[in-house]
């Protein structure tokens, strides 16, 4: 099994340096749109499409309240969230 990704380089918003910044981007042969995620809880959880898009959307509008605020969300054992803007703006005032 192979793992598709492909690489971006990009410039540091600090120094201008495009040589040491690479992001890494997972890709995928499938992609699901909010739809068929739905769905998917839906199926997998032995729910309504209707529960399954509003917890859908309260889990998602904590995220946003949570970011908007200036923190860092990180979930255990899926990955942190936090908003690249408020993140370099307060190095910036350091």
């Amino acid at each position: 099994m192979s793992i598709l990704y492909k690489t971006t380089r990009f410039a540091d918003t600090f120094t201008g340096d495009k040589e040491t910044n690479v992001r890494v981007q997972l890709l995928s042969w499938d992609t699901l749109d909010t739809k068929a995620f739905v769905e998917y809880l839906a199926d997998k959880n032995n729910i309504t499409k209707g529960d399954a898009y509003r917890n859908l959307s309260m889990i998602l509008e904590g995220i946003e309240a949570i970011l908007k605020d200036g923190n860092i969300l990180n979930l255990d054992d899926f990955g942190s969230f936090f908003s690249e803007w408020q993140f370099l703006r307060r190095q910036r005032t350091r």
